[in-house]
């Protein structure tokens, strides 16, 4: 402590301030999120009920004349989805993406341990506290909640497995403090606990507000922005406390525009203003690295875990004994950045960029709204692990599939950028499709933004652009004049074999049925349908009461992507 009177006054402000800055950046960022995801919904939903002029239509299914030799026929299978007996899927495919999902949870869970017993050396050794077994593992331990969040966020299994993950670490935190409390009876048990809610309640409780799927693509970038602000506002606070010549400089200034005497308001506002600019160079910087593949959309989010539960109260902590321990928290974070990526380069082996792209089109009613959203986390979740995910974007997905670029396009104000108005424009769209895996192995999410004249152009071009079709008709009825459309489209292009549907109690079956089987007999001759044996098209019936079983869908895609060569899928 006999260092504490040559630390920099800001430095010692700003390390101690450090947790609430946090905090209320979180509790900040949240509605800021939430409101402007909302006006990027309403951006999207208008301009894709536009007419976009001068777009060329795609051509007509019935342009094709229809194949004059008897079809094959078709058969409709439904599957009952059973959450009590998911069948085990031993496909090349399946083991591929459950490996790639393990991987990832080890990389990270493993750079994760490399970060706790780094703070928990910064912090014992700083405080001149004794290396004894049992006190430094329960450090560990407690600072070692994090890595938890991180795992259960990669694997996203059942909430059985969440719940015997957690359960485990409990287990494992209680009995380090039987031992504890045996070894040192005069210690109060309330101690241990309180240790624990001082390092992980709170950071818990905003980890669970923005990396919600309400707000999660957005909310880890607008926490950053609004840390940094806030230091801003600290920093001004103490450097204008300290100088009184700059203090009333800025009151006569104040003053002079209008603002009358409100110093304190102005030191904040000044301070929070100067260092938001730093903010948006961060923020063109996360742009940057997520277009060049230096940062996925999951590292950030997982990096935010460690800004807001690992780093706030050691840094504050070490400010306070030598301010050189203050700078080793910033070291940690790189060596942890820095065994995330050795470790995807081991676990990797082969080229990255040559592992296969099962690429999956997602179709479905628009107006499912969050039913949708829950569907397409759980799936793609899973899948973004075997290869890329292809929509076409719209209101009930736009909050969700939004990625840094697409988000600096619409603060931008160059919204209109992304929308595909000709067949010039969705050429070069699909030659940019991103279809090359992330450092972390997971693809990622191609949204295509139509009008409301140029989306069946797009859909024709995606369907021949990807292997496996999973279209989600819950809530299907004659009114939905779009589905019949793309399911037509299906029918014609698509070996029929490659697609699941996904209904429930809310699809009107016998509409489904009858639109699939007059589409069936209109086929041109050149359809994958129309040669062969019988076909069988799968639908794949959810229970609404129930929750979704992922592994079972996942089961059912993987067995669509039966029909495309193993032998790439071995490779990676």
């Amino acid at each position: 402590m006999g260092n504490e009177q040559a630390i920099d006054p800001v430095v010692l402000a700003l390390t101690g301030q450090l947790p609430s800055i946090i905090i209320l950046a979180a509790v900040l960022a949240y509605p800021i999120s939430l409101i402007l995801l909302w006006l990027y919904r309403r951006a999207v939903l208008r301009f894709m009920n536009r007419q976009c002029s001068g777009a060329m239509k795609s051509s007509s299914v019935a342009s094709s004349p229809p194949a004059s030799v008897p079809l094959p026929s078709l058969e409709l299978v439904t599957i009952s989805a059973n959450t009590d007996s998911i069948p085990k899927n031993n496909s090349t495919l399946s083991q591929l993406i459950n490996r790639r999902q393990w991987q990832a949870a080890t990389v990270y869970g493993a750079a994760g341990v490399i970060f706790v017993l780094l703070m928990t050396f910064a912090w014992l050794t700083s405080s001149d506290i004794e290396y004894r077994f049992f006190p430094s593992l329960m450090v560990f331990w407690i600072m070692a909640w994090p890595i938890v969040l991180t795992v259960n966020f990669i694997t996203d299994f059942t909430r059985r497995t969440l719940l015997v993950s957690t359960g485990i670490y409990f287990a494992t935190y209680f009995l380090l403090s039987l031992i504890i409390l045996i070894r040192n009876p005069e210690m109060p048990a309330h101690q241990i606990l309180s240790m624990w809610l001082s390092f992980n309640l709170m950071p818990t409780v905003l980890l669970l507000l923005f990396l919600n799927r309400q707000i999660r693509a957005i909310g880890p970038m607008i926490s950053v922005f609004m840390i940094i602000g806030l230091i801003g506002s600290v920093v001004a606070t103490t450097v204008f406390s300290q100088n009184e010549v700059a203090l009333r400089t800025l009151i006569e200034m104040t003053s002079f525009i209008g603002l009358g005497n409100h110093a304190f308001v102005s030191v904040l506002v000044t301070g929070f203003a100067i260092l938001t600019v730093f903010g948006w160079l961060l923020f063109m910087w996360i742009c940057s690295s997520y277009e060049s593949k230096k940062l996925s959309d999951q590292a950030i989010q997982l990096d935010s875990i460690w800004i807001l539960s690992g780093i706030p109260h050691v840094a504050s902590s070490l400010a306070f004994e030598n301010i050189v321990w203050v700078w080793s928290v910033f070291v940690i974070f790189l060596a942890y950045k820095a065994a995330v990526l050795i470790g995807f380069r081991i676990v990797h082996k082969s080229p990255i960029d040559q592992h296969a792209n099962i690429r999956l089109l997602l179709l479905r009613v628009f107006k499912l709204g969050k039913r949708s959203k829950h569907v397409f986390d759980s799936i793609t979740k899973h899948w973004r692990y075997a290869g890329s995910v292809q929509l076409i974007a719209g209101p009930d997905l736009a909050t969700t599939t939004i990625d840094p670029p697409e988000f600096l396009e619409f603060l931008s104000r160059r919204f209109t950028h992304l929308f595909i108005a000709d067949s010039t424009i969705l050429d070069q769209r699909l030659s940019n499709m991103d279809m090359r895996p992330d450092f972390d192995g997971r693809f990622r999410i191609n949204d295509f933004f139509c009008y409301e004249n140029t989306w069946e152009m797009v859909l024709y071009r995606l369907v021949q652009e990807s292997d496996v079709i999973l279209m989600d008709l819950r809530s299907f009825s004659p009114e939905r004049q779009g589905c019949i459309r793309e399911l037509s489209e299906l029918v014609h292009r698509v070996l029929i074999e490659r697609v699941v549907l996904l209904v429930d109690e809310t699809t009107d079956l016998p509409f489904l049925e009858q639109t699939i089987q007059q589409c069936w007999p209109t086929m041109p001759a050149n359809s994958p349908n129309a040669i062969g044996t019988a076909k069988v098209l799968r639908l794949f019936r959810l229970d609404s009461r129930q929750a979704i079983p992922v592994s079972q869908l996942i089961s059912e895609l993987c067995l669509s992507a039966t029909l495309l060569s193993d032998s790439t899928l071995k490779k990676s």
